[in-house]
């Protein structure tokens, strides 16, 4: 298990821990931490041809695992990487594009006066 990994399941282990000790049912715990019905948690691992999923249905989560026969995902491999990303982002991702620009477009404060 590499470093992500490991950083990963401590993560998890420690969500985990703070849901079994609050005292608080699964629901409430979930609503006090912004987990809404449907909310969706993806995890690409080394290996990026292959995606994990986390679902919370409402009543339960969901586990999800899918494994590209031809490419691979690109999307963020570790927490300070991690993002929220809309449905049609979502889609895409699930098409095979990346959803993060390589290069991302910036706003200029002073741009040139002959543009």
């Amino acid at each position: 298990m590499d470093e992500i990994d490991q950083a990963k399941l401590q993560y998890w282990a420690g969500m985990i821990r703070d849901c079994q000790h609050s005292g608080l049912k699964t629901k409430e715990w979930l609503a006090n931490h912004g987990i809404s019905k449907d909310t969706l948690f993806l995890f690409c691992g080394k290996k990026n041809n292959r995606i994990n999923g986390l679902l919370w249905e409402g009543d339960g989560f969901l586990l999800l695992y899918k494994r590209l026969e031809v490419g691979a995902y690109s999307g963020s491999r570790n927490t300070s990487e991690a993002l929220e990303i809309t449905p049609q982002q979502y889609r895409l991702l699930m098409e095979g594009f990346s959803i993060v620009a390589k290069h991302p477009i910036t706003e200029l404060t002073n741009p040139p006066k002959g543009l």
